[in-house]
């Protein structure tokens, strides 16, 4: 007996199209990590009509995925010097960030007499991979006299940075653009930043937990969690309710289900959405009525909003929703 934990194909394509509508400019789908633990050749065969490219984290993701899809493919991390060109050959964007990269893609567009498709990152924070600020000049210069086409990007963090992070962006932007460098696309904003700046931008997006239903009330969540009752108690007949005090218990029943922390569910959910305590294999639910050992429970579906699931737990929809979909793989 064990919970049902599944992700809906035709939510994340619907979240992907309010996605579209919402921001007004072109959509690209995040599938880094595996698709966020659920697959990306899933993802990327689900989304192909209602996303125009996909992102993917490094070159070893790239390879394992291209065949599933037409769409345009890009990558977040560096590209390696040595796989440049082949990344290129196989129609993938790979990400630049140094002046030897440069001049590998600058190399396969001589030779394929035709210029090279290049992603070159401008770094917001320590993690993102692209230029800090004293190589952005020497990097644009160089740029301008190679056959390349820049899709200039960073990515906006934590909110109180924003403003900064953006106007460096756009100095970057003025100074490639001054040196001559052919900049022909932008990208700045990741779900979070898409959500707080609807139809502000002028090139694509990148929704990647966003296709799950994070930062949006008029999205659905993607991910379907259904647990079996094993158990039924009144709450004052027990001294406690698996490891919490009896006085955070404020309905008169309690549901035991089969689903815990061995199932993705963090131990930070317990006292929210009336889940009262989580153990290894059970949650512990407070209820109005009793319901039946025997019968199913849905804690989370389209209905849901991910963010308020979340409310107040610390656990980011990121977080949450790769660790579902980890235990649940491991043991098929």
């Amino acid at each position: 007996m064990r919970p049902r934990i599944d992700l809906d194909e035709d939510v994340v394509r619907r979240n992907a199209r309010r996605w579209r509508e919402h921001a007004g400019v072109p959509v690209w789908a995040v599938v880094k990590a595996d698709g966020y633990g659920w697959g990306a050749a899933r993802l990327m065969r689900a989304l192909q009509d209602d996303v125009d490219g996909f992102f993917l984290a490094d070159a070893d993701e790239a390879r394992r995925v291209r065949g599933f899809s037409r769409r345009p493919i890009a990558l977040l991390a560096e590209a390696p010097i040595d796989q440049t060109a082949t990344l290129l050959d196989d129609g993938v964007i790979p990400n630049v960030a140094s002046l030897d990269s440069l001049v590998a893609a600058a190399g396969w567009a001589k030779r394929r007499r035709y210029p090279a498709r290049i992603r070159v990152g401008i770094v917001p924070a320590a993690g993102w991979s692209g230029l800090l600020d004293d190589a952005i000049d020497p990097f644009a210069r160089a740029a301008a006299a190679l056959p390349v086409e820049i899709q200039l990007w960073t990515h906006l963090t934590a909110p109180e940075l924003w403003v900064s992070q953006t106007e460096h962006f756009e100095s970057a932007r003025r100074r490639f653009e001054a040196a001559g460098a052919r900049v022909t696309g932008v990208d700045v904003a990741g779900s979070l930043a898409a959500a707080a700046r609807p139809r502000s931008l002028d090139s694509l997006v990148r929704i990647g937990i966003g296709l799950f239903g994070a930062f949006r009330d008029d999205l659905e969540c993607a991910v379907r969690i259904e647990a079996p009752v094993t158990a039924v108690l009144r709450s004052d007949a027990v001294p406690s309710a698996g490891y919490r005090l009896p006085e955070r218990v404020s309905k008169p029943w309690l549901a035991i289900v089969r689903s815990g922390y061995s199932d993705g569910l963090s131990l930070r959910l317990a006292g929210t959405n009336n889940i009262v305590s989580i153990g290894m294999q059970y949650a512990v639910l407070a209820r109005n009525e009793p319901e039946r050992v025997g019968q199913t429970l849905r804690l989370l579906d389209a209905s849901s909003n991910l963010c308020m699931f979340l409310e107040n737990t610390g656990i980011s929809p990121h977080e949450f929703i790769v660790g579902l979909r980890h235990t649940e793989a491991e043991r098929l």
